[in-house]
């Protein structure tokens, strides 16, 4: 969590945000990708399982041979959007248009 202690625009201790640290690598931007698209409904929670939910059609998002991707964890989901920089960018875009949307 972020917190602003005093400075001359904020009143003291007043929380701002939350992000995600790692020790090695700093900001992490797929791990909050992946807690705000769960936020939107974009990504779908069910006990230790995460899917993945096309906005458009309301459909869990299917790999090559037509099996729903599922993902137990989320450090497996995140390890497999890292390594797809196409459903990373589509992700993005997808928490894009919800947000310029209104829709929560």
């Amino acid at each position: 969590m972020v917190s602003i202690i005093k400075t001359k625009t904020f009143k003291p201790n007043r929380r701002t945000g939350f992000y995600t640290l790692m020790y090695d690598y700093g900001i992490d931007e797929v791990t909050d990708l992946v807690e705000t698209a769960m936020k939107y409904g974009i990504v779908n929670k069910a006990g230790a399982w995460f899917t993945i939910v096309d906005v458009a059609t309301g459909e869990v998002v299917c790999d090559e041979d037509g099996n729903p991707m599922k993902f137990q964890g989320q450090a497996n989901l995140t390890d497999y959007i890292r390594e797809n920089e196409a459903l990373l960018e589509e992700l993005k875009d997808q928490i894009k248009y919800q947000m310029e949307e209104g829709n929560e």
